[in-house]
């Protein structure tokens, strides 16, 4: 929740200073809001998604490697992946990977909502992954 807020805040915050640059305005618009939406994109991009990355060991990277291929391969999981089926992709036991789960976990990556089911702490730490593998 606290993640959530501060992309709101965030987004308002750019949304605002770009309404307001040239001039006051009586009423935030659209174009406002898509004028806002890079400079607090690449707020994010710095300040959350990269600190995460770069803190990431090989085996970690692996690891949410691994649950973004799962979400690209199966059709309407959402944001969610199976431990299990993670440890399948990365060809080995739930047992063996479990201490690459439990230490992203506490680092803050991803978490377990459910039994069995991990998905991604930030939203859009998926996305900042696959661009990185593009680069």
């Amino acid at each position: 929740m606290a993640v959530a807020n501060y992309f709101l805040q965030l987004y308002a915050s750019e949304t605002w200073e770009f309404a307001t640059a040239p001039q006051v305005v009586r009423r935030i618009t659209a174009a406002h809001v898509a004028g806002g939406k890079p400079v607090a994109d690449r707020q994010i991009e710095r300040g959350i998604y990269e600190s995460r990355y770069e803190q990431l060991r090989p085996t970690q990277l692996q690891y949410v490697n691994a649950m973004v291929d799962l979400l690209d391969e199966i059709p309407g999981s959402g944001p969610r992946v199976r431990s299990g089926d993670v440890a399948k992709e990365l060809g080995r036991g739930l047992s063996q990977v479990s201490p690459t789960r439990d230490s992203l976990i506490r680092a803050g990556v991803i978490h377990a909502p459910t039994h069995g089911e991990l998905e991604f702490s930030v939203p859009g730490f998926d996305d900042y992954l696959r661009r990185r593998r593009e680069e």
